[in-house]
C-alpha cells in the first residue's frame, strides 16, 4: 500500500537554476520562470507554462540588477522592475525586443519618496503598481511608449497579494499590517470592495510602536507570506494563517482562516483549518482542495470545505479538521539531459536526480506551484487518490465517499471500490447501498443546479 495521496507531476518544467551569473524569477500570471543571466546581457530565458511550450529566448541590456520581470498575457510588452521607483518596459515584435526602452515614475508626495513595491498586468494593456502610498491602475499606449494614470488610490501600504485567477488584489494598511483592502479587478472594471480586520498572531515578528521607548509593548504584524487568495468551489476566499501568541498554551498550534469575500458584501470568516502543527506553512490549491505543506515536518495536509466540520453557534464559523492522515509527497527523481555534442547532434546522457522534498528553497504559488530555483525545476502538485480508502478505518469511509464524489479524477477510484466490495466473500452491502445513495443525492443536486441556471 502506498502511504501518499500528492504527488508531482512527472512533466516538470525545467529551467537553468540560480547561480552566480543567473537570477531566476516567476510571473504569477503566465506561469512562466524567467533564468536571467548577467542582468539579460547574456540572455534571458522564459519557460513554461507548460513542458511541451517552447521556451522564448532574448536579450536586454544590462541597466542594474532586475527586482521583477514579467511580460504582458499577449507577450507583446516586457515590464522591468528595476529601481525603487520605476518600472521599465520594453516592446516586443517577433519574439524580441525592439531595442528603445521606456520608463513610467511611481507617483509622488511633496516631501517624501514613494516605492514601487510591486506591480501586476491586468491586461495587454493595462497594469498596476502597488506602492507604499496605495495602487496606481495605468493604462499603456505601447505604440506612443507612453502610460497614462487611469486611477489611484491612496492608502499607506504594507504589501500586497494578487490572485489572477479570481482577479482579486489585496492591499495591507495599518502598523500592525491586519487592515486589508480589498479590488475586484476584472472586464476594465476597477470595483474597491470594503475593507476588514483580520485576527493574527505571530510570536517572531513584532513592530516597534511610534514612540522608541523601550518600555512600549510590541505589536503582533501580519506578513504577506502568511495570506493568499485561493479559489475553491467557485468561490474566493482570502486565507491567513494564524500562529500561536506567545501568552497562548503550549499545547495550541497554527490555525487556517478562511475568510469568503463577496463582491458589494460583507467579508466574513466562513471557515477554520486546524493544521494541528505549528511553524512555517505553504498552500496549494488542488482539485478544490486545500493542501497545506508543513516543511519542518515535511508533510502535507489536505482539507475539504465540502465536508461537515463544526460549527460556532455564536458566529456560524465552520472548524474543519485534515479529511486524511498527513503524509509526504510522492518522492520524484528528476530526469535531465547534461550538455549537446553540436558536430554529432548527440545529447549526453540523461541525468537522474531524487529532488528533495520540502525543501528549504522550495517556494510555493497558487494554485497548485512549487519550485526550486536551486535544481530549476517547477512541478504542477497533483492528488493520487488510488488507495485512499486504505488509509481510513472502515467506519470512516462512507465520508470518505463523499469526498472522491467531489473529486475530479476519482471516478475510477469509486468504481473499483465497487467492484472490490461485491466481490468480497462478506460484501458490505450497506456501505453499497449508501455509495449508491450519495452518487443519486450528488445527481440530483447537479440538476437542480442545471435548471437553476437555465431559468
Amino acid at each position: 500500500m502506498k502511504d501518499y495521496y500528492l504527488k508531482l507531476d512527472e512533466n516538470a518544467v525545467l529551467f537553468d537554476p540560480t547561480g552566480a551569473v543567473t537570477n531566476v524569477f516567476f510571473d504569477e500570471s503566465n506561469h512562466q520562470v524567467y533564468a536571467v543571466r548577467s542582468g539579460g546581457e547574456t540572455g534571458v530565458v522564459v519557460s513554461g507554462p507548460s513542458p511541451t511550450q517552447q521556451s522564448i529566448t532574448f536579450r536586454i541590456t544590462d541597466k542594474g540588477s532586475l527586482i521583477s520581470i514579467k511580460f504582458a498575457p499577449d507577450h507583446r510588452i516586457l515590464a522591468m522592475q528595476r529601481s525603487d521607483h520605476s518600472v521599465d518596459f520594453a516592446n516586443f515584435s517577433n519574439g524580441q525586443p525592439d531595442g528603445m526602452e521606456y520608463t513610467q515614475k511611481c507617483k509622488v508626495r511633496k516631501g517624501k519618496n514613494n516605492k514601487v513595491l510591486n506591480f501586476h498586468w491586468l491586461s495587454s494593456t493595462t497594469l498596476v503598481f502597488i506602492t507604499h502610498f496605495g495602487a496606481e491602475f495605468y493604462q499603456i499606449h505601447a505604440e506612443k511608449r507612453v502610460l497614462k494614470l487611469v486611477k489611484h488610490f491612496p492608502c499607506s501600504t504594507n504589501w500586497s497579494v494578487f490572485s489572477p485567477t479570481s482577479s482579486i488584489l489585496v492591499l495591507s494598511t495599518t502598523p500592525a499590517a491586519n487592515i486589508l483592502i480589498p479590488f475586484q479587478l476584472k472586464n476594465g472594471q476597477i470595483v474597491k470592495l470594503g475593507k476588514f480586520e483580520v485576527d493574527c498572531y505571530n510570536p517572531t515578528t513584532t513592530i516597534s510602536p511610534t514612540t522608541s521607548s523601550d518600555n512600549k509593548p510590541t505589536t503582533a504584524k501580519l506578513l504577506d507570506r502568511d495570506v493568499a487568495v485561493v479559489h475553491l468551489y467557485g468561490q474566493t476566499y482570502l486565507t491567513v494563517l494564524r500562529h500561536p501568541n506567545s501568552t497562548s498554551n503550549k499545547d495550541d498550534k497554527c490555525r487556517l482562516d478562511l475568510y469568503r469575500l463577496i463582491k458589494d458584501g460583507h467579508v466574513r470568516k466562513s471557515f477554520v483549518l486546524r493544521l494541528v502543527k505549528d511553524g512555517r506553512f505553504a498552500f496549494n490549491v488542488v482539485d478544490n482542495l486545500l493542501v497545506a505543506h508543513h516543511q519542518p515536518s515535511k508533510i502535507s495536509m489536505i482539507f475539504d470545505i465540502k465536508l461537515p466540520g463544526v460549527c460556532h453557534s455564536n458566529s456560524n464559523v465552520i472548524c474543519l479538521e485534515a479529511v486524511l492522515p498527513p503524509c509526504r509527497i510522492k518522492p520524484f527523481t528528476m530526469r535531465r539531459r547534461q550538455g549537446f555534442d553540436p558536430p554529432s547532434n548527440i545529447t549526453s546522457m540523461m541525468e537522474e536526480r531524487n529532488c528533495i522534498l520540502y525543501a528549504k528553497n522550495w517556494v510555493v504559488f497558487q494554485p497548485n506551484i512549487i519550485i526550486d530555483a536551486r535544481i530549476g525545476c517547477m512541478w504542477y502538485l497533483r492528488t493520487d487518490l488510488k488507495d485512499v480508502f486504505q488509509l481510513l478505518p472502515s467506519d470512516q469511509q462512507g465520508l470518505m465517499v463523499d469526498f472522491l464524489l467531489h473529486r475530479s479524477s476519482s471516478k475510477s477510484v469509486i468504481i473499483s471500490l465497487c467492484h472490490t466490495e461485491r466481490d468480497r466473500s462478506c460484501a458490505n452491502f450497506c456501505f453499497l447501498f449508501q455509495i449508491q445513495s450519495s452518487l443519486q443525492g450528488l445527481h440530483r443536486q447537479q440538476r437542480k443546479c442545471r435548471l437553476l441556471t437555465e431559468l
